[in-house]
């Protein structure tokens, strides 16, 4: 996007946007769109303005857009919204970072809520702070509670040491499903008991090749969520080998499922 006041969305990128959803709209899908990996919006009070700015721009643009779009498109205000580079990035957060993503949660909702068509009932996502299942993160979120339309937006990537650790604390076998549920027991009493819809929008596995013990830990991991009514979405970020986040399942270039197993589990999971 450009340079403020504005901040205007590129014309390209809007168009391609727009491809994209309408790719999954036409199969009868929902589509989730959000912004991702935004560095203008880091969790520390001094950007707080200029944060509110930007995506009160982004967003008004974006809820233009799309107006006259039905139910089958859901809004996602933030991705991961975080103090990046401090201590408690990725612990919960502290109340700097609570107070910053509710405000900027509360705006979202603002602009898009008054922004015309279908937006003033269209399905909006929004997370707690780093869209967090942990460490206070969770609750101290503050959402809408007059608005049977939004949806918490979670991401956990549990076990930790199965599904992310890159460090010595790293394991390849999955055999304890404890960190699965003390995420799912934690949702459900926070949200699910109180009528508030969750969506996983973020989980997965690395490969460390070990396809087996993947889709073991998918079944449980998506039979757990179901359990308590939580929709998960796999990430998939493409990457298939290296030292980094290893999340690729689809192979687009050869056009085919990398790992059937792993999405056997994933099915398996969902049951009947």
């Amino acid at each position: 996007f450009g340079e403020g006041p504005e901040y205007k969305i590129d014309d390209v990128w809007m168009k391609r946007v727009h491809e994209v959803v309408d790719y999954a709209l036409n199969t009868g899908s929902f589509a989730i769109l959000n912004i991702h990996h935004e560095n203008w919006n880091y969790a520390f009070s001094e950007n707080l303005e200029s944060a509110k700015e930007i995506l009160e721009a982004l967003w008004k643009q974006i809820a233009a857009e799309f107006a006259d779009y039905d139910e089958h498109l859901i809004f996602e205000g933030m991705n991961e919204p975080r103090k990046v580079g401090d201590a408690v990035e990725w612990t919960g957060g502290d109340q700097e970072g609570w107070d910053f993503v509710n405000e900027l949660d509360n705006l979202f909702y603002k602009t898009v809520r008054s922004s015309g068509g279908n937006n003033s009932i269209r399905h909006l996502m929004l997370p707690p702070y780093a869209a967090g299942a942990y460490g206070g993160a969770p609750e101290h979120f503050i959402y809408p509670e007059n608005d049977d339309k939004i949806i918490v937006s979670i991401h956990a990537y549990s076990p930790y040491s199965f599904c992310l650790d890159n460090g010595e604390g790293a394991v390849t076998k999955f055999e304890d499903a404890s960190e699965i549920d003390g995420t799912m027991s934690a949702l459900s009493q926070l949200f699910i008991s109180k009528d508030v819809p969750v969506i996983m929008g973020e989980f997965g596995a690395v490969n460390r090749h070990n396809e087996d013990e993947r889709a073991k830990w998918a079944e449980t991991y998506v039979k757990s969520a179901k359990a308590i009514g939580v929709p998960c979405i796999l990430w998939d970020n493409g990457v298939f080998e290296g030292e980094g986040e290893r999340f690729a399942i689809i192979d687009r270039a050869q056009l085919k499922i990398a790992y059937p197993k792993l999405v056997t589990g994933l099915m398996n999971g969902l049951g009947d």
